[in-house]
């Protein structure tokens, strides 16, 4: 099922779909060198997982820049 979304990023939605998601820092900062980063991005990866209500299958978190997830919608 397509919806519009309001800006004018296309998104398309898959009824029981798996999304893969893969982006990078802000000027490609390197955030991530730093624990404190790493630490509060697991948390609010949590966080999201438990308010939105989505399967996670995988993630990784790489080479300082990158985020990737494998994740399914319940909700």
């Amino acid at each position: 099922m397509k919806k519009k979304h309001h800006n004018s990023q296309k998104r398309i939605y898959i009824e029981d779909g798996t999304y893969f998601v893969t982006t990078n820092t802000f000027n490609w900062c390197p955030y991530f060198k730093e624990r404190i980063f790493c630490d509060l991005f697991v948390e609010n990866l949590r966080l999201c997982k438990q308010v939105k209500g989505f399967l996670l299958y995988a993630w990784f978190l790489g080479m300082i820049i990158f985020i990737c997830w494998c994740g399914l919608p319940v909700r």
